[in-house]
């Protein structure tokens, strides 16, 4: 059973995913060659977030934010990259978005061996 204070950490780490991810970076990258083509690489502050809350909550409460992230994108609001749906599913991008379970158990396994 969840009590309020769990509640209150699955939602300040849920919030703090949606804000992770709706900030985007860019990093511009130009070439010296003859041609004026420049290319930009996206990159989000997710995976740091992830990383950060991971060290900073326990483990299930984060699983459990980025559970609901990952929900509310496939069937309720278009939150992901490319916007959203149960298409999503066979994007090379949702891959990405499961490799984030991993990384959860890593950190998490790498905080506690080391208190």
């Amino acid at each position: 059973m969840l009590n309020l204070y769990k509640l209150i950490e699955i939602l300040i780490c849920f919030q703090s995913i949606m804000v992770s991810t709706l900030i985007p970076i860019h990093i511009p990258l130009t070439f010296n060659d003859k041609s004026s083509i420049n290319f930009d690489i996206p990159i989000t502050w997710q995976i740091p977030t992830i990383i950060l809350l991971t060290l900073l909550f326990n483990r299930k409460v984060v699983f459990r934010a980025f559970t609901i992230y990952i929900i509310l994108g496939l069937f309720i609001f278009p939150v992901f990259h490319d916007g959203g749906s149960i298409g999503y599913l066979l994007t090379p991008n949702f891959g990405y978005l499961l490799g984030v379970y991993p990384l959860i158990k890593i950190i998490d396994n790498l905080n506690t061996r080391n208190k």
